[in-house]
């Protein structure tokens, strides 16, 4: 460049900008299709097509960085840039060289666990959407004592792409870790940052989730911060490819905020950066081994991740043996300009009463709903599925811009004679929803006999907090009240006591019946426990 005169050197980086700024362009008219697409299919924030349009926006924004930083840069100080980059070239070629002669026996050996556990979880649990249920970090069911399933979530993923996402953040993140500090502090972090990732999770997130990224996130945050307390660990180029990943991240878990979970990435990095903390005597010589109670802890670490990964399998095998595969009902989708529906067919020569559906786009469930249509006659608004007949599911729109198919299942199907088909962990939880309702029906049947007598007004006031209280306690909620007819006794009571006897006679009818055959569905099911 010494040869090369000012004015040619400035028309140089002039075109260079000039080729940036036509290129950033181009990105961004992109950026606006997918902002229109946006728009134009009525999408919400955190939906796929939200996070479409974030990921449409980082080349652009990369670009527009670039030329920003060249047209603010003094062409005069190309030379300096020059040494600069060349010191940073030789840098990372340093850094591939030590990274080339560490073999990260530990990080492949956890990669391997968990590319083996999403093998066996659609083996055994035969869906992504079955596996969740089963050992997925299910919020109700851990607050219900199944604390293990912050441990066994980890395990899971909602297909090919998350695991392989995963998988390639861990060899990159662990292999760093392996090459410049001991190794067996990538057992302990990953350890440690797995469970306060999960651990946030579940107090931040009502969501269901599944999935390693909140410890893999936390092994990154963990070289950050040996990066920040003793830099010379560390060499620039690494701390740089970290923060840029960890920077990547939670940029896409922004906008795809409705289908990530945040809460676990922030938490396994808190945790993380807490191990690093802890697993740094700053002031003393690192290039030996770690202290020998770490190294005791690393081989601890590695002992729980055998273990929880055993586990995790025994669990999803277990759920396999108690269940049954559904052949006698399907689940198709279907459009118009609209709206989408699940069309739930009944193939058998049996009346379907009860199901649940899950719709999964990409390996993660956008869409589920449970019927159970046994039982309520006139009360409810939609039957029972007749032999050989089909219904039709309005779902939510929110399939978004991907490169799959939304997939509906049927993960339960209960028939009139009181078989089923899918899990029975799902069929135990329908008996006792039934049960609740049974129950709630005989203590109708006994409010309204004891306020037969009452004025019109405490008969109101008293059946309307009644029903908040009695749906409180229910596992049902509002749902039980509305399928035994309670808010039309109550607008009767209050509103036209004319009216109110008949209206009151044929409800307590209405709740023997329902009763009735709720409570001999429930005996017809023992036999299927």
């Amino acid at each position: 460049m010494e040869d090369v005169s000012a004015e040619t050197r400035a028309r140089i980086e002039a075109d260079e900008q000039a080729a940036l700024l036509r290129k950033a362009v181009g990105q961004l008219l992109f950026v606006v299709f997918s902002i229109g697409l946006y728009f134009w299919s009525h999408a919400k924030p955190g939906d796929p097509h939200f996070f479409f349009v974030g990921l449409s926006a980082l080349p652009s924004i990369s670009t527009l960085w670039r030329w920003w930083r060249r047209r603010h840069l003094d062409p005069a100080e190309a030379a300096a840039r020059a040494v600069a980059e060349k010191e940073r070239l030789a840098d990372a070629e340093a850094v591939k060289a030590a990274m080339a002669s560490h073999r990260p026996y530990l990080t492949y050996g956890i990669a391997a666990v968990l590319v083996i556990v999403a093998l066996l979880q659609l083996a055994l649990a035969q869906s992504v959407a079955h596996s969740v249920e089963i050992a997925g970090l299910v919020k109700p069911a851990v607050r219900a004592g199944e604390w293990w399933r912050l441990v066994s979530a980890t395990y899971l993923h909602g297909g090919a792409m998350h695991l392989y996402g995963n998988a390639f953040a861990l060899v990159v993140l662990g292999h760093t870790m392996e090459t410049f500090v001991p190794r067996w502090h990538v057992p302990v972090v990953y350890v440690t940052a797995g469970l306060v990732g999960s651990a946030a999770s579940f107090l931040l997130l009502p969501a269901t989730s599944i999935g390693a990224s909140g410890a893999i996130l936390g092994l990154g945050a963990y070289l950050i911060t040996l990066g920040f307390l003793e830099p010379s660990r560390l060499p620039g180029t690494v701390r740089v490819k970290v923060l840029t990943m960890i920077a990547l991240t939670f940029y896409v878990g922004a906008f795809g905020y409705g289908f990530i979970d945040n809460a676990a990435h922030v938490g396994g990095a808190i945790g993380g950066a807490l191990a690093a903390f802890l697993l740094t005597p700053r002031g003393e010589d690192h290039t030996g081994l770690a202290p020998r109670q770490w190294n005791i802890a690393g081989l601890v670490a590695c002992a729980l991740i055998v273990i929880s990964s055993a586990g995790t399998t025994k669990v999803l095998a277990g759920a396999l043996k108690r269940s049954i595969a559904v052949t006698s009902v399907t689940a198709a989708l279907a459009e118009n300009s609209q709206r989408s529906f699940i069309v739930i067919e009944n193939l058998s020569d049996r009346t379907l009463e009860a199901y649940r559906f899950t719709v999964t786009l990409d390996g993660q469930i956008i869409a589920a709903g449970w019927r159970d249509d046994c039982c309520f006659g006139p009360v409810s608004a939609q039957q029972p599925i007749a032999p050989h007949s089909s219904v039709r599911v309005p779902v939510a729109r929110t399939f978004g811009v991907s490169l799959g198919r939304p997939k509906p299942q049927i993960s339960l199907a209960v028939f009139d004679d009181g078989s089923f088909e899918g899990s029975r962990e799902e069929f135990d939880r329908l008996i006792r929803q039934r049960q609740f309702v049974a129950d709630d029906a005989k203590f109708w049947r006994s409010a309204i006999y004891a306020q037969r007598e009452t004025d019109f007004m405490m008969r109101f006031r008293g059946f309307t907090e009644v029903y908040k209280k009695q749906n409180a306690q229910t596992a049902l909620g509002k749902d039980a009240g509305d399928a035994l007819g309670i808010p039309q006794l109550i607008f009767a009571a209050g509103s036209n006591p004319e009216a109110y006897a008949s209206v009151a006679e044929r409800t307590s009818v209405n709740l023997d019946a329902i009763e009735r055959a709720l409570r001999a569905r429930i005996a017809a099911s023992t036999g299927q426990r």
